[in-house]
């Protein structure tokens, strides 16, 4: 993120630890900083602070709008995958959705094989049980683990 972004967008800075600021400084010169965006971030005079500005200093609105605008200003474009995932990812998706199909078509006999299978008495007891062996389950998880 450049200087001018942060003045237009007004955005918060905050002070920041540099332990070598010549050396910061000739990082930010070697990657292109503006003399302005080196004073801002490593100021020369010592007894001014250093400053960083953070992306989440933005709004989300804005978050998206800047690096929409930097992809663009870059060429970037939609990734589409090369032909064999995308073939994979098709098949994926048929499966998923004759999976939905072939479940919706046994609904009602899911639904009442369900209803029809007897749960354990002490279910709670064995649930406790798991999760005393695993705490680190959720209750709904070990649930599972125990149908």
């Amino acid at each position: 993120m450049r200087l001018d972004t942060v003045t237009e967008l007004a955005l918060e800075s905050e002070v920041v630890e540099v332990r070598n600021r010549a050396a910061k400084r000739k990082t930010l010169r070697r990657h292109g900083a503006t003399p302005d965006e080196i004073q801002f971030l490593a100021p020369w005079d010592e007894d001014d602070d250093c400053r960083r500005v953070e992306l989440n200093a933005m709004i989300s609105r804005q978050l998206v709008d800047f690096v929409e605008a930097a992809l663009t200003a870059h060429g970037v474009a939609k990734v589409i995958p090369d032909t064999g995932i995308l073939h994979q990812h098709a098949r994926h998706l048929l499966e998923a959705e004759l999976t939905r199909e072939l479940i919706r078509a046994h609904a009602d006999e899911i639904a009442r094989r369900s209803a029809a299978t007897e749960l354990p008495a002490d279910l709670a007891t064995r649930l406790s049980e798991v999760l005393r062996k695993e705490p680190a389950l959720s209750w709904d998880q070990a649930l599972a683990r125990l149908i």
